[in-house]
């Protein structure tokens, strides 16, 4: 038997021969309120968070160490990879409370090289409560490091363009070309087993560039470090999935699995009935679970490594990261083919065509092509050397992921081969006294030996205690 069904459209029929203010005062009374009320609680959420955000921000006590890299630094890169793993143990699990009502959020580290008039300085940038934690770190894997605290260098830069003094900037920030599990050349790639040296030092071709600044010349380096996101590794291992064409199982349903727990003396009956092994609600028998197929025996050796090289990324600590790279010149010696060709060229080094490689982001970079030119570089300059004297972390580029063994790659302490002699380093190596040797007290005993550091002389745009 059918039976009617009336749908009543006078009422939408009608809104039409009203004024659209009277339709969209209905349709408001009708439901539309409720999008309405989510948008503006979800806007009031974020600008409470950001309030919040400001107001704790102002009792960070921000601190910048100078660290002078050994003469004869004899230490491989696997030491600053566990330096930065100490890094990572900054982060910390926040509560609802000390996020919403106190404003906290974890904290960024920057690492730093800067060269003001060929002289070179590795900073880092750290909350204070840190910088015990950090300074252990560093002299547990560079006992012959010295590290003073200094001033901010980027205060004494103008922010406005054109300016007084005569300063220009070019510059910009780094994406990855693809998606942040697929990992970088390392080090690891600049070792080999032929003639006397073992190793190749990446940072060099860097260092000679900075060296080679003339007076009126700057160049900034800036990695700023924060806790990487949580769905990282899984995206990694969906990422890998996806290449192996490895067809996982469907999450399990929790509301088929209780209808199918609820009825299961029915199926158990209709299974005895019908002789036959039933399909589970799921669609999916227990069996089929446990077959994950993949294409592995079907792929080239390229393809295996590549899949190895994202596993083996996703293994080590990570932080999430933005790169940002600015030269300054006075007018009359102002040349930014020092950062087009030889800062690019550096990060070039890394690329690999099958994994990933660094990119310029198009809406950071200085240099525009098209409409309103000056207008928009200025404005772009202003941005981005405001974000890196804040050390931003959520403004400009949206950063990527990278491991200790590409962050140590990037930013680590030249080796012995490495001649960039106006790179700030210790002047004298310390030593252990013998242990004989008096100590306070009239006691013998093994104590450490401070001698005194010569440091070679600032320029003066890198201020010093």
């Amino acid at each position: 038997m059918n039976v009617p069904i009336d749908v009543d459209l006078s009422f939408w029929l009608d809104l039409g021969a009203h004024h659209p203010y009277i339709v969209m005062w209905r349709l408001i009374l009708v439901g539309g309120w409720i999008p309405i009320v989510f948008a503006i609680s979800k806007g009031l959420k974020d600008l409470w968070l950001y309030w919040k955000w400001i107001v704790w921000s102002g009792t960070l006590n921000w601190v910048y160490l100078a660290i002078d890299v050994p003469r004869e630094n004899d230490q491989s890169l696997k030491a600053m990879e566990g330096f930065l793993a100490i890094v990572a143990g900054t982060r910390r699990s926040l509560t609802k409370w000390e996020q919403w009502y106190h404003g906290m959020y974890n904290l960024k580290t920057s690492l730093e090289i800067v060269s003001i008039d060929g002289y070179v300085q590795y900073l880092i940038r750290v909350e204070k409560r840190y910088r015990a934690n950090l300074e252990s770190a560093i002299y547990a894997y560079f006992p012959d490091a010295e590290i003073t605290e200094v001033e901010d260098y980027t205060k004494q830069m103008p922010t406005e363009f054109p300016n007084d003094e005569g300063w220009q900037c070019w510059g910009t920030e780094y994406d990855m070309d693809r998606p942040s599990c697929y990992p970088l050349r390392t080090y690891v790639w600049f070792e080999h087993q032929f003639g006397e040296r073992y190793f190749i030092d990446p940072i060099a071709p860097f260092l000679d560039m900075m060296t080679s600044l003339q007076k009126g010349e700057q160049f900034w380096f800036q990695l700023v470090l924060s806790p990487v996101p949580d769905d990282f590794v899984k995206k990694g291992e969906a990422e890998v999935n996806k290449i192996i064409e490895r067809d996982m199982p469907k999450k399990e349903d929790k509301t088929l699995a209780l209808v199918e727990k609820m009825f299961h003396p029915l199926f158990s009956l209709l299974r005895e009935v019908m002789g036959e092994e039933m399909i589970p609600l799921g669609g999916e028998t227990k069996e089929d679970k446990k077959q994950w197929p993949t294409m592995m025996q079907h792929m080239t050796a390229g393809q295996k490594a590549g899949v190895e090289a994202i596993e083996l990324k996703l293994a080590k600590v990570a932080f999430n990261v933005r790169l940002r790279a600015i030269y300054w010149g006075k007018k009359e010696v102002f040349n930014n083919q020092r950062f087009l060709s030889h800062f690019h060229g550096y990060l070039k080094q890394f690329q690999s065509m099958d994994l990933n490689s660094f990119s310029r982001n198009q809406l950071t970079k200085t240099g525009t092509d098209y409409f309103f030119v000056r207008l928009r570089n200025k404005i772009r300059r202003r941005k981005i050397v405001k974000n890196y004297q804040s050390r931003e972390n959520t403004a400009g580029a949206n950063g990527f992921v990278l491991n200790t063994e590409e962050l140590a790659t990037l930013w680590h302490f030249p080796t012995a081969d490495v001649r960039a002699p106006l790179v700030s380093q210790v002047a004298s190596k310390r030593s252990e006294p013998p242990s004989t040797l008096p100590v306070e007290g009239g006691q013998s005993g093994p104590t450490r030996m401070h001698t005194s550091i010569q440091r070679a002389p600032a320029p003066v745009g890198l201020p010093s205690e």
